[in-house]
Order: structure tokens, then C-alpha cells, then sequence
């Protein structure tokens, strides 16, 4: 994968905190869908501080559908399995690395992350779909984004949950779909852009962003200018472009009608609000946000060691 590529990606997974789990989703080129965080035993606890299941992975992931991947061993060769709330191993430790549980499966790794391939389980632990791509993310809205080829060479494209291919292989990147539009990746040269795609494979946004999220509430946050510069802003579904205030340094996805953005850099700036139309809402006065929900955000004043933590409400 190219340096471009990587740093493109990394940009929009790293540059801030608080975002919700889908908008860190990421193409298939990262591996990114991969458990393999270096952590130290990790338990998981009630909403009391009450241990409920005893220190004994290597990592923990969180819960979905039901279900947590866990690791057994160091990142190069332990095994990964999943357990349920009770801390049952349902699924015995078996595969390199996983997705968590998305609308019935989770994809897994066989091998290494060379000559290892993913297919996909149901949550019995079953391979419903057989181990052939070289990577691939979780379902999302019915399909799943799946590699064919190295991270050079390698095309994306889009299977269902039965493993067949609805949109083929032809994308140099691909995110999941997300309310009906997916990211992908298109390469001229050396130069790499983000559009977006329907579910028929079509292109109804021309490849011209250098990054972008997730669709969010009909609206994604994308990176525009070129390699040696970057503006912020929101695309509608038809590509149609709002700006944001020229000091905002990046923004997060819609929740709420508001969507978080920090003016400055990553280790100064505040983070406010804008609305729909990129006005600013509320004041950029906080070193953490998350999103809006049920009318409440979580917000920092302070540093993540010193800071306070409370609730800010949208009116």
C-alpha cells in the first residue's frame, strides 16, 4: 500500500477521539478490521465496577450482537475466539483475526497475514462462507467490502451474505456501506481519490476527495485540496458540498442534526458544534466531544488525566 494511501486512512481513524465505532471503519487495504491491540489482561466489568469476568485475555474487544472477540496469547501467535456476556468461550480461539459480529457474522483469518485467508462464521462458530479473500470487513446493510490480491496489486469488491460477489472486484480501497453509499477508492498513477458508489456498483459521486467518513444522517465529513493541503467539509448524497468554518482543522460525522469539530490542531484545539449548514453552534471550548444522543453530548474541559467530564444539550 502506498504512503499516500496509509496516511489518507490514518488521518481520518487518528486525528481525533469520540467518534463513533462506524465512523472509524476503514477499507480493506488497512487490514484494519483486525484484532491485534497490544494490551495488558483485560476484564470486563458491570456499570457497579463489579468484575464480572475474570482478568484472563490478552485482549478483549467489546460486545456486539451478543458476542467479544478475545485473545489467547501474544499478537503474533495467539488466536483469537469469541465469548459471550457470561465469559463463556462459545467460540474456541482458533483464527490470527476477526471483525466482530455484524448482522449474523464476523469475518475471520486463517494464517498469517501473508499467506492467511478470510472467510466468514456465523455465531455457532461455523464457516458459512469458506476462507478465499485477503481481506475483508464486517456486513454492513447486507454486503460485505473483500479483498482479492496484496495491498498493492489487489482489487475491491462487494460479496453478499451467501459469499457471492454482487458488485465485482474493481476498487483500489472500499469501506462498508453505510446508509445506502459506500466509499471507494479509485488510483490515477500515484494519485488516489474518494468517491462514492450504490448498491449496483454505480459511481454517483466522482472519486475527487483525498478522505472521507462514513455517510451520517445524509451527510459525509470529507478531507478536500491536495497533498499539501487540507480543507474540511460535508457532502450531501448527491455531492453536493458545505463547507465548514476555514479554522476548523476536522470534523466528525452528524448525530442529532450537530456535528463535532475541532478548530486547531490535535493538541490545542477545541472542539464545538455546527449545524447542517456549517454554521458554528457551539462554541469550540472543549478538549473532548462525543456525539449527540438523546439530546445530550459528552464533553472534557482538561486533559484526559486532569480534565472533568460532563453533558452539554443541544438548545
Amino acid at each position: 500500500m502506498s504512503n499516500l494511501i496509509k496516511i489518507t486512512i490514518y488521518i481520518i481513524l487518528f486525528v481525533l477521539q469520540g467518534c463513533q465505532k462506524d465512523d472509524f471503519e476503514t477499507s480493506t487495504q488497512t487490514n484494519s478490521s483486525k484484532v491485534e491491540n497490544v494490551l495488558p489482561q483485560l476484564d470486563i466489568t458491570e456499570n457497579t465496577g463489579k468484575i464480572v469476568i475474570a482478568p484472563q485475555f490478552d485482549y478483549a474487544g467489546d460486545f456486539q450482537e451478543g458476542l467479544a472477540a478475545v485473545r489467547i496469547g501474544d499478537i503474533e501467535t495467539g488466536k483469537v475466539g469469541f465469548i459471550d456476556k457470561s465469559g463463556n468461550m462459545v467460540i474456541t480461539p482458533q483464527f490470527s483475526r476477526v471483525t466482530f459480529f455484524q448482522e449474523g457474522l464476523a469475518a475471520v483469518r486463517i494464517g498469517d497475514h501473508i499467506t492467511g485467508k478470510w472467510g466468514f462464521i456465523d455465531k455457532q462458530g461455523k464457516m458459512v462462507i469458506n476462507p478465499q479473500f485477503d481481506n475483508a470487513n464486517f456486513f454492513k446493510e447486507g454486503l460485505a467490502a473483500v479483498r482479492i490480491g496484496d495491498d498493492q496489486t489487489g482489487k475491491d469488491g462487494f460479496i453478499d451474505t451467501n459469499g457471492i460477489f454482487q458488485i465485482n472486484p474493481q476498487f483500489d480501497g472500499a469501506l462498508n456501506f453505510h446508509e445506502g453509499l459506500a466509499a471507494v477508492i479509485i488510483r490515477d498513477h500515484q494519485t488516489y481519490k474518494w468517491g462514492f458508489i450504490d448498491k449496483q456498483g454505480k459511481m454517483v459521486i466522482n472519486p475527487q476527495f483525498r478522505g472521507v467518513f462514513n455517510f451520517h444522517e445524509g451527510l459525509s465529513a470529507v478531507i478536500l485540496g491536495g497533498s499539501d493541503s487540507s480543507e474540511f467539509g460535508f457532502i450531501d448524497r448527491q455531492g453536493n458540498l458545505v463547507r465548514v468554518p476555514k479554522l476548523v482543522n476536522f470534523p466528525f460525522s452528524f448525530h442529532e442534526g450537530l456535528a463535532a469539530v475541532r478548530v486547531g490542531d490535535s493538541e490545542g484545539g477545541k472542539i464545538g458544534f455546527i449545524d447542517r449548514q456549517g454554521k458554528m453552534v457551539i462554541k469550540p471550548e472543549f478538549d473532548y466531544a462525543n456525539e449527540f444522543k438523546e439530546g445530550l453530548a459528552t464533553v472534557r474541559v482538561g486533559d484526559p488525566v486532569t480534565g472533568k467530564m460532563g453533558y452539554i444539550a443541544r438548545r
